[in-house]
């Protein structure tokens, strides 16, 4: 960046643009494109973002300018997520609030899509996110269709943020004992560790340490399985002595 700085401090702009049109440097490309555009020449910047293939920017100009199309096409194109995210702070800013929670959500800013469609008391998209979103999302998700009382959208959110003992407790607080059975069988099933270890804590809140103690072996906590045996003095079979 030292030869352009140079350059421009000499006034000798023609032998800069030859240098910027040569140059293989992203960094340097885009430097000279950020100062294009700070000096009010969006076209010529905008040719040198898509020489440094910066999609971000180049949908972030295109929005600046208004030319949505063009954005949006570029962005559903390269699904690149920093571009969805400035789409959906664009279609936010114009009160297009399905686009902008669309945008948002393709970005990866769940957060940002669940604000947007709790503000706007829409439901059912906010129960769509939930079903993508991160763990951490779920569960908050979770925690708003509890608090709305619709119990069934709670626990499956619940179940898929990895918070088991959640779930199943709010299946227990509804008397909703065939789908504690149910959704115990079906994670039982299952091979992810701690989805075993937490149903395993589970069964042991609710008095069915054997259970619990077939899934530490399972997962090959021993040491915990022992403890378990001792503190509840739970029945060691031939079985479970040679698993152990």
């Amino acid at each position: 960046r030292e030869i352009p700085r140079m350059l421009i401090s000499k006034n000798k702009f023609d032998l800069l643009k030859s240098h910027m049109d040569e140059s293989e440097s992203k960094s340097g490309i885009l430097w000279w494109a950020n100062y294009l555009e700070s000096k009010g020449d969006f076209t010529k910047a905008m040719t040198y973002y898509k020489k440094a293939k910066d999609t971000a920017n180049i949908v972030r100009l295109l929005l600046k300018e208004n030319n949505l199309k063009e954005a949006k096409n570029l962005c559903d194109d390269t699904k690149d997520t920093d571009s969805a995210y400035l789409l959906g702070g664009y279609y936010e800013s114009n009160n297009d609030v399905k686009n902008a929670i669309l945008y948002y959500g393709t970005s990866g800013r769940t957060n940002q899509a669940f604000r947007l469609a709790k503000e706007n008391g829409l439901d059912n998209d906010i129960y769509a996110l939930g079903m993508k979103a991160p763990k951490n999302t779920q569960n908050l998700i979770a925690e708003y269709f509890e608090g709305k009382n619709e119990i069934e959208k709670a626990i499956t959110l619940y179940l898929l943020g990895s918070n088991i003992r959640k779930g199943l407790n709010l299946c227990l607080a509804t008397n909703q004992y065939d789908k504690v059975r149910e959704i115990s069988e079906s994670l039982e099933s299952k091979q992810d560790k701690e989805t075993l270890k937490a149903l395993a804590e589970y069964f042991i809140e609710q008095q069915q340490q054997e259970k619990a103690l077939g899934l530490f072996i399972r997962i090959k906590e021993y040491e915990t399985a022992m403890k378990l045996c001792e503190n509840y003095k739970v029945k060691i079979t031939k079985e479970t002595d040679k698993a152990i």
